[in-house]
């Protein structure tokens, strides 16, 4: 298992990069690693051997971009359900499964002894609404005040046997007040399942925004072999700024420690809040890749429908190797236009 060398810590909790922002009109294509690194950015992928994230981080670190200090909150206000636990399974799982909380796709093909330390994806933020049924007229919605809440993001272990999750991703907010008016909120946030989730404060993503979150999981500390590290960087394409920082985890039971066994790129609905419509969402770039060299798309990967008390919430539907829809409901009306798009 590989070692990494921490960055100066200048806020408890996340580690920023060592350096200042980035001088106006910094092109990371242009720099070598050392500064890359240095401005909190992943150094060039080896090309031979993942010619699918170079393609990416080519296309990523050709723009002009601007370093924003992500600051945090900590919250517990909103904890998602805990991951999936391996009796829910069966041995041999099916192409496709079924959860409450989580719609997307799933990947556990890995080599023997191998290790997913790398996800990421793009996406564009949606607005989020009351189901239809709340809809009361052209200004205002049923006022029952209510919230709603979901999130998308990427992230590594959870799904089956794994019971951490090292994730990152946006979330969208929608809540009718007494009077029946309708306010929006978005976020971008980052969390260590099971430690609280954080929410960056600076960093701002609003609905139609083209985000790309990297995911990746750095190592162990060379000065404590139980502590892991993993880092985040988000990107918004929209207006050119990116934000990135690693983060120190160490598990408090075995359960919960590190294993690297599956990567996910998910929708996820939020037990304490109602799931909102959220019409249909596109993940796309969808790639991951592992410590012996392998990289993974969605290829090969276990669809999970949204399900609850027998509704269906929310189901992904795969477009190509790298792009995934996710429709809220059933996805019936629009699954043929998905379907028409996919190559051979």
């Amino acid at each position: 298992m590989s070692s990494v060398t921490h960055l100066p810590i200048q806020s408890a909790g996340l580690l920023y990069p060592p350096l200042g922002p980035p001088t106006a009109g910094f092109v990371p294509l242009e720099k070598d690693d050392d500064i890359l690194k240095s401005y909190g950015l992943p150094p060039r992928p080896e090309k031979e051997i993942f010619p699918q994230k170079y393609a990416q981080w080519e296309r990523l670190m050709s723009q002009s971009l601007s370093f924003v200090a992500p600051g945090y909150v900590s919250t517990t206000a909103e904890i998602p359900d805990p991951p999936v636990s391996a009796e829910m399974h069966d041995p041999i799982p099916p192409a496709r499964g079924s959860n409450r909380r989580w719609s997307g796709a799933a990947s556990n093909l890995l080599k023997c002894g191998d290790k997913f330390n790398h996800i990421q994806a793009s996406w564009t933020v949606p607005r989020v609404y009351p189901t239809p049924d709340k809809w009361k007229s052209a200004t205002t919605w049923d006022n029952d005040p209510s919230r709603y809440l979901c999130g998308i993001w990427v992230g590594i272990d959870g799904w089956r046997t794994s019971h951490d999750v090292l994730q990152a991703g946006t979330g969208m907010r929608c809540e009718v007040d007494k009077d029946g008016i309708l306010s929006h909120e978005t976020f971008a946030w980052f969390e260590w399942f099971p430690e609280d989730k954080k929410v960056l404060t600076n960093f701002k993503v609003e609905a139609g925004d083209v985000i790309t979150v990297m995911v990746d999981y750095l190592g162990t500390d060379p000065e404590d072999a139980e502590t892991h590290v993993g880092r985040a960087v988000f990107v918004n394409e929209s207006n050119s700024t990116y934000t990135s920082f690693q983060y120190n985890y160490k598990a408090k039971s075995e359960r919960h420690k590190f294993k690297g066994d599956t990567a996910e790129w998910i929708l996820e609905g939020h037990g304490r809040r109602i799931f909102p419509n959220f019409g249909a969402t596109f993940m796309y770039n969808c790639l991951a890749s592992t410590m012996k060299g392998d990289e993974r798309d969605l290829a090969y990967p276990k669809m999970i429908d949204m399900a609850q008390a027998r509704n269906q919430m929310a189901t992904p539907i795969k477009v190509t190797e790298n792009i995934m829809g996710i429709y809220w409901g059933n996805g019936k009306s629009s699954a043929h236009l998905v379907d028409a798009l996919k190559t051979t």
